[in-house]
């Protein structure tokens, strides 16, 4: 299955303050590349989440871009 079975689970932003803040589990910041887990949601912070990789050389990134597997 590729993207999330739930569009809302993932989003863009364009700040690394913005990611902490959203709905989404993956946020992915397309100013600087960096990609959060964001377990809490809308939250403050990231709650046991964080930053888990910074993409170069990416142009765009969608849900679709993701491979899942249970």
């Amino acid at each position: 299955m590729t993207g999330f079975s739930i569009q809302e689970e993932f989003t863009t932003v364009t700040s690394d303050e913005l990611a902490a803040t959203v709905d989404a589990v993956i946020v992915y910041n397309i100013s600087n590349g960096n990609l959060f887990y964001n377990p809490n949601g809308s939250d403050t912070g990231f709650g046991n989440g964080s930053q888990f990789a910074t993409l170069t050389n990416t142009a765009s990134l969608t849900a679709d871009d993701f491979f899942l597997r249970s």
